[in-house]
């Protein structure tokens, strides 16, 4: 486990909403950049580094965050300190808002990331008065919701190698990827082995036979511990049981832009 921040110390400069990276995406974005009387376009932001702890549930906070890069994992501690990895939060999600209340559970960094700190007074109000704020706040939990339980149904129904292979085809819609020369797709997973092994429920030792076995079939070139080069992405989909509706839909996205971590503030 990591340290816990202190969330009013670690905030950074405001930031403006219109130069948001988050904006653009179709239907994807920032929740909060909602065209609204009642929407801002400033936000103040934090960075966490990886393992810092944002959430420990139980206790009280007077915001909620905006994931704005990088992932953040929801974590629960059982009684013998075995962890569980229950979720991976992606940028665009909103940390803090409806979640559990499990005193074993916490919300930490799995790669280093920026939050847009949301007022919670302000989110309540917003919520009650703006109902396409709302239909996109429902919406996005109705997303991790489905995820959770294709994870709950996965685990019970697949192979460790099934599951994983779904996990690499389902990573190249929300990781960063980038197009090769050569037509194939680069993807950097920036989750840690062992964030993957405890999602998946498996081990980081399985993880790292899967890629390499999947790379002897030629479906990927391993470049470094982090970065792959994806050949056969329909193959490695197949694999991992996803339906043949969701794998012809499966699209390549260009992330190749500059990193939020590129440049200091």
């Amino acid at each position: 486990m990591g340290s816990r921040v202190d969330i009013l110390n670690g905030r950074t400069a405001t930031h403006s909403c219109d130069v948001c990276p988050l904006r653009p995406r179709d239907g994807y974005g920032c929740i909060w950049s909602v065209e609204s009387e009642d929407a801002v376009d400033k936000v103040e932001q934090i960075r966490l580094k990886r393992d810092d702890i944002l959430l420990e549930c139980g206790r009280a906070y007077r915001n909620f965050w905006v994931l704005k890069a990088g992932f953040l994992r929801v974590v629960q501690y059982g009684r013998d300190g075995r962890r569980h990895v229950i979720m991976i939060l992606r940028p665009g999600e909103v940390a803090g808002f409806a979640m559990p209340t499990s005193d074993a559970l916490t919300v930490e960094a799995a790669s280093d990331v920026v939050l847009c700190v949301l007022d919670k007074k302000q989110f309540v109000k917003r919520l009650a008065s703006d109902g396409e704020f709302r239909r996109k706040v429902y919406r996005q939990q109705l997303e991790q919701l489905d995820r959770m339980h294709w994870l709950i149904w996965s685990i019970g129904a697949l192979t460790p190698e099934e599951r994983l292979a779904a996990f690499f085809a389902q990573a190249t819609q929300y990781m960063p990827s980038r197009r090769g020369s050569d037509g194939s797709t680069v993807l950097t997973l920036e989750l840690p082995r062992s964030d993957v092994a405890d999602l998946l429920s498996t081990s980081t030792e399985t993880v790292s036979r899967f890629t390499h076995r999947i790379e002897g079939l030629g479906w990927i070139k391993i470049i470094d511990p982090v970065h792959f080069r994806i050949l056969d992405l329909k193959a490695i989909a197949r694999l991992g049981q996803l339906p043949e509706d969701a794998i012809d839909t499966l699209e390549w996205r260009d992330e190749s832009g500059p990193s939020d971590f590129a440049t200091e503030d």
